[in-house]
């Protein structure tokens, strides 16, 4: 009698430990589903373009460049983008800064803007006053730069920059007697076209 109830204690528990495990293995299998799904957030391709313009200067310089610049930003979703920008202006002018587009530029419009910095390199010019031809060197310059722009739901985007800075120039005359140096601020305006090459959107994990 003892015997077989100790006998039907052990067949009970050798089932139950085999449910028990097998539901700690169900458990575990779900939990490891749980951990390898991803979940795919969608984005927009990079935003690519090139961009002309002209850019007048008033101050310390007074000019009329034209200018070539580039784009680039990448975009963690679809309604914001982050990345530089370059250009180079035909007075000896390098431009980069930091561009942000807010909005999604793949399928509508999106607004930018952009702070920056401009290199100037030393350069001279020959002048004349009262009939007297002389030399400026103009050396050590640099602008801030402030952008905003739009792109439309075509190709084509546009900007406005404002730039701030100033320069130092030194006169050189015949008589090998120079002028005293002096530093000039700089103020800018810059409009440019561009145009957006299209690219893929994509999808990235979260």
């Amino acid at each position: 009698m003892f015997k077989r109830l100790f006998m039907a204690f052990a067949a009970v528990l050798c089932i139950a430990s085999a449910a028990n495990a097998q539901a700690v293995g169900t458990y575990k299998a779900k939990k490891a589903e749980v951990h390898v799904q991803k979940i795919r957030k969608p984005h927009n391709g990079p935003f690519i373009g090139l961009n002309a313009g002209v850019t007048g200067t008033m101050g310390g310089i007074k000019a009329l460049d034209f200018n070539l610049g580039f784009d680039f930003a990448l975009a963690p979703s679809k309604r914001f983008a982050w990345g530089l920008f370059a250009g180079y202006e035909t007075l000896k002018k390098i431009n980069v800064g930091l561009l942000f587009i807010h909005g999604n530029y793949g399928e509508g419009g999106a607004f930018f803007w952009g702070i920056g910095y401009t290199f100037m390199m030393s350069y001279t010019k020959d002048m004349e006053y009262e009939g007297i031809s002389y030399e400026r060197k103009y050396y050590d310059g640099h602008r801030y730069i402030l952008r905003f722009g739009y792109v439309t739901p075509s190709p084509l985007y546009f900007s406005l920059s404002l730039m701030y800075g100033s320069i130092n120039r030194e006169d050189h005359y015949p008589n090998y007697q120079d002028g005293r140096p002096g530093n000039a601020s700089l103020y800018s305006l810059s409009a440019t076209i561009g145009y957006r090459f299209r690219t893929k959107a994509r999808n990235a994990d979260r």
